[in-house]
């Protein structure tokens, strides 16, 4: 009998410590959902009065752009935490696109980067070289570079394409240079309180 009242009350102590945890958990997550939403407003509200890139118009200011998620997709309130930017310059033909998102799965603590790459047509669609057999002249002619990152519980996606030409007197592409200088004026910004 004193076995089974101990089974007893050492699963109810184990009980009671799992449901602790759990609401403990759920408060925090809770918390963290309003932290990374307030975040992402101020965010949001610096970016738009305060960033701008020389040479560059931001079009939508206070609209927003979505496109429809996939059939299976499960989060209905997108909308409400995502923003879009999109920045145009003549000068260079470029486009910067940039979209603050945030989750409650998003970490406060943790500021990374995510993403980085790109796609120069004379390097993937050449008729010589590395991926000569991939070469086609139906593909489009455009320059694409991205960086992606998690900052403050929010995620910054960036993405940023060009017709594909060089920058004048440089070996170098307009997509790929536009966005590093893009990012490191958003960095700036980000860095200060």
């Amino acid at each position: 009998m004193k076995k089974i009242l101990a089974t007893i009350s050492l699963l109810l102590i184990l009980s009671l410590s799992i449901n602790v945890f759990y609401f403990i958990h759920n408060n925090n997550k809770e918390d963290n959902i309003k932290q990374n939403y307030d975040n992402y407003l101020e965010l949001v509200e610096k970016v738009k009065t305060k960033f701008s890139m020389s040479g560059y118009t931001e079009l939508l200011r206070d609209k927003n752009f979505f496109l429809a998620l996939p059939m299976n997709a499960t989060e209905t309130d997108l909308i409400g935490r995502q923003k879009m930017f999109i920045y145009k310059n003549a000068t260079k033909n470029s486009i910067i696109l940039m979209s603050i998102s945030t989750s409650k799965y998003n970490d406060t603590e943790t500021n990374e980067w995510t993403s980085s790459y790109s796609y120069e047509p004379d390097y993937f669609n050449k008729k010589e070289g590395e991926y000569k057999e991939y070469y086609s002249s139906d593909y489009p002619k455009v320059q694409i570079a991205t960086n992606g990152f998690n900052y403050n519980g929010c995620h910054i996606s960036m993405l940023s394409f060009s017709n594909d030409n060089f920058i004048e007197g440089e070996d170098t592409y307009i997509a790929a240079t536009e966005l590093i200088a893009f990012s490191n004026e958003l960095l700036i910004l980000l860095k200060q309180n």
